[in-house]
């Protein structure tokens, strides 16, 4: 997390939290509708980056199984795609559980597990 920008009266530097995507505390201005405005139009505009560098991961042949599941795992996340999970046996609705979705992709394209 970022630390505010500010400066307090006594010439220290204030050493509150900003506000996500901001430079500030919301003492020192985070609170302003233009400051949050700004702030999430900064953590919209690095979403997509972040994203590619995510897919990159998971793509890449130099890449460990491990690291690129939980890379495929955060990029669904974000995208608000959960993976269904079950305790007890298989889903019996059609839905394909992250455990055999791993291991259908596992048969299919030979990776090692």
């Amino acid at each position: 997390m970022a630390i505010c920008t500010a400066m307090r009266t006594n010439g220290e530097r204030c050493r509150a939290p900003a506000i996500a995507g901001g430079r500030v505390c919301r003492a020192h201005g985070g609170a302003c509708p233009q400051v949050i405005a700004k702030a999430k139009l900064r953590l919209a505009l690095a979403a997509d980056p972040v994203a590619a560098r995510l897919v990159a991961i998971c793509l890449s042949k130099k890449t460990k199984t491990g690291d690129a599941i939980a890379a495929a795992r955060d990029l669904l996340d974000r995208a608000g795609v959960r993976a269904e999970r079950e305790t007890h046996g298989a889903a019996g609705d059609g839905t394909v559980l992250w455990e055999e979705f791993i291991e259908i992709h596992r048969r299919r394209t030979g990776a090692p597990e």
